[in-house]
């Protein structure tokens, strides 16, 4: 199982703020060639549900090559945490493998889901696929999570400001929602408000969701996104 363990290149901040800088995310690339292909079919769908009058653009999509779940934010506004996170990411990747290999490293995925617009609920900024990880995923996480808590990169406000869950009786740390954005209202840029998703919640979800491979994880430069290089 491949582990990317690389850091995207990115320009340091001259200065600091005291509030942390958003600067970095931890992610979970989907590249299984098989949840590719459906993408695909389901734009098709999605975009075959509408008429030239309704308010959609295939814009609104996700680019393909960028189909991931989002872990949590980093601050590596300097070259010593990044130093620091790609220290951490070399000292995990054994275990990481190890774990995926043995626990299992699927994500299987139970439908479609929409967060809506607080102005107007008939209205959506996001639709996403909700997956469901694999036991060696749900411990793969935990693991980056705690290490990167442990080592002092994942602060209070970055854990509260990527919605992370920890139980305080297991001791484990998670993800409060796991999604892939598949649309997102701020791809395109001449749709101020949200988008009417009920036509594609209603329209999809009857086609077989395939399984998803999980063979990496990610460091990316926030607002871009690279495949894996390791």
């Amino acid at each position: 199982t491949k582990f990317a363990t690389s850091i995207q290149k990115m320009e340091s901040k001259k200065n600091r703020r005291e509030k942390a800088t958003l600067t970095h995310f931890v992610s979970i690339p989907l590249f299984d060639p098989t949840f590719v292909e459906y993408f695909g079919t389901l734009k098709q769908k999605i975009t075959a549900l509408h008429k030239p009058t309704d308010v959609f653009n295939t814009k609104l999509f996700q680019n393909e090559k960028h189909l991931h779940i989002t872990l949590f934010m980093l601050d590596l506004s300097s070259e010593t945490l990044k130093e620091r996170a790609q220290q951490i990411f070399d000292v995990m990747a054994p275990e990481i493998q190890s774990v995926l290999q043995e626990e299992g490293d699927k994500l299987q995925f139970t439908g479609l889901g929409a967060f809506r617009d607080r102005r107007d609920p008939r209205n959506g900024t996001v639709v996403y696929l909700e997956p469901k990880p694999s036991a060696g995923v749900l411990t793969a996480t935990h693991l980056l999570i705690k290490a990167f808590v442990e080592n002092g990169i994942l602060s209070k406000e970055l854990f509260k400001t990527s919605h992370l869950t920890y139980d305080r009786e297991t001791h484990i740390y998670g993800v409060n929602q796991y999604h892939v954005t598949i649309m997102n209202k701020v791809f395109y840029k001449p749709l101020r408000s949200g988008f009417p998703v009920d036509k594609i919640l209603d329209g999809t979800g009857s086609e077989v969701i395939p399984d998803c491979t999980v063979n990496t994880f990610h460091v990316s430069t926030r607002f871009s996104f690279e495949g894996p290089n390791g």
